[in-house]
């Protein structure tokens, strides 16, 4: 793997976020007042975020935002407070999130369609995932959040729904009910069944970001054999492939970087 040919490809191709976020990862820079502008003209005045492609506030916009301020270490701040605040209020009776309603009206991808269990189990465990990240882990919302997803987490491990809901629901089912629990350790063993090196390189690295959350060592052999595969798929280029495409190209080389970085896998970079 070559660092220097990942940072160039992001430095041509990111934007001034991907760019920013790059740099609060390897080198602990503090995002600039421009990229703070950008990502406060995404946030509405509910707290929530709206990315461009949409009008409105949404759980997946705001709790992807959310991941954004973590890279870029802007926790407590009002922006991240305010949109942790729209998520929090958003939590359903039985301790789960649904998309807002509101998103019908934009023709939504099915996985992101209100009233959908596979829709509900992903998000949830996405949401409580950022609001851990974010410093929620001992409230009570996250506990009603374990419950829900522990309500849908089948005896083989996995969470009913799509796949990716069960390594999201890992950080959190390591605090609730904790990393030595029945059902955090189910979900790990149907995660490591189910991981494919033939997956892009964007997933595998989103596995691992969850893998690393939830404090999965990385002699553990899942971590291993993840970290292995994704630092060979570096392309020529010097990114990842995505499984959104070459848009998001960008940002799946700063999501790899990212947890490259977090397992040592890149001890120590120069400063730019």
């Amino acid at each position: 793997m070559d660092v220097g040919r990942a940072v160039a490809f992001i430095h041509t191709h990111g934007s001034a976020v991907e760019q920013a976020r790059l740099a609060a990862i390897l080198w602990d820079e503090a995002p600039g007042e421009e990229t703070l502008r950008q990502l406060a003209a995404l946030q509405k005045p509910d707290g929530g975020f709206a990315l461009p492609k949409r009008p409105i506030s949404t759980i997946m916009d705001t709790a992807h935002v959310l991941e954004w301020c973590d890279d870029l270490k802007l926790h407590g701040t009002p922006m991240a407070q305010a949109a942790c605040r729209f998520l929090l209020e958003r939590q359903q009776p039985d301790g789960g999130w649904d998309e807002v309603e509101a998103i019908l009206a934009h023709n939504p991808p099915e996985w992101l369609t209100p009233g959908r269990i596979a829709t509900r189990t992903w998000l949830s465990a996405d949401a409580a995932y950022v609001l851990v990240r974010h410093g929620h882990s001992d409230c009570e919302s996250l506990r009603r959040a374990t419950r829900f997803l522990v309500a849908h987490q089948e005896e083989s491990g996995r969470i009913e729904g799509y796949q990716r809901a069960t390594w999201m629901a890992l950080p959190t089912l390591g605090v609730h009910p904790g990393n030595e629990s029945q059902p955090f350790l189910r979900a790990l063993a149907w995660s490591q069944a189910t991981y494919s090196c033939e997956w892009e390189g964007s997933l595998i690295a989103w596995l691992l970001r969850c893998l690393q959350d939830a404090g999965i060592p990385g002699e553990h052999p899942l971590v291993a054999a993840a970290l292995a595969v994704l630092q060979a798929k570096q392309r020529a280029s010097g990114g990842w492939e995505s499984e959104d495409g070459e848009a998001r190209a960008a940002d799946a080389a700063v999501e790899a970087l990212r947890v490259l970085r977090g397992y040592g896998c890149i001890p120590s970079v120069r400063q730019r």
